[in-house]
């Protein structure tokens, strides 16, 4: 019970951090971007620093990370300083996972918050919805226009 809480604490983390560290990283445009993992074990001192992860038959787990994860990639994205003109398409794809997933969506929808999709072809954003990806389909829609 105790870890459930603090898994639950550990899930709002990354919206305090997107407000504190709004703009304050650069990064090279020949990186990817890195998005802080989201842990939520806990380690028991007393039995020799055990791992113990939450019990996936108690709670749906995945239904527990998809937002918090959403949101810690929108922090990580927001970390990085407005890169206006300088961020390609190229780079753009260059992030983009084999397969969709939520930590990409999080980062697409803090790209188009800065206004660095813009820069994406008509068949990019085409490609990015014909995944069957809830996050990626209705996040780059609404950050396509920004």
């Amino acid at each position: 019970a105790q870890l459930w809480q603090l898994a639950q604490r550990t899930t709002t983390l990354p919206l305090g951090r997107g407000a504190f560290t709004l703009a304050t990283t650069s990064t090279l445009l020949t990186e990817a971007i890195m998005v802080p993992k989201l842990v939520l074990a806990g380690r028991l001192p007393a039995q020799q620093n055990a791992t113990v992860d939450l019990d996936p038959n108690i709670r749906n787990i995945q239904e527990l990370r998809s937002w918090p994860e959403f949101h810690n990639a929108v922090a990580a994205g927001l970390r990085l300083t407005p890169l206006q003109g300088k961020v390609s398409r190229t780079w753009i794809t260059y992030n983009k996972p084999g397969v969709p997933n939520v930590t990409h969506a999080g980062l697409l929808l803090a790209l188009g918050l800065h206004g660095n999709l813009r820069v994406l072809t008509i068949s990019d954003i085409y490609k990015y919805f014909s995944q069957v990806h809830y996050f990626t389909w209705c996040h780059v829609d609404s950050s396509v226009y920004v």
